[in-house]
């Protein structure tokens, strides 16, 4: 889970994944100004453990106005060992 400070002049936030087409992306009016946006994964351990790539995770994303504040990161994950 990692915070971290967006500033965002017009208002308008898109959120759009690493393979997502732009002028299809998700758009959100924000209130316009320094916002704090805090995301997590979810489903990491399954994924990991998936040769095929098909276990689902989940992404959320959390945004809210809030003054500049240097990045945060929460908490890390590790991926599990098997033992060895």
């Amino acid at each position: 889970m990692v915070e971290a400070s967006v500033h965002v002049p017009s208002g308008r936030l898109t959120i759009l994944g690493c393979s997502d087409y732009l002028p299809d992306a998700a758009r959100f009016d924000v209130p316009a100004g320094w916002m704090r946006v805090r995301v997590s994964r979810s489903g990491l351990a399954v994924a990991a453990g998936d040769p095929e790539g098909s276990a689902p995770e989940g992404i959320r994303l959390q945004i809210w106005p809030a003054p500049q504040r240097e990045l945060r990161v929460i908490t890390r994950w590790t991926r599990p060992t098997n033992g060895a």
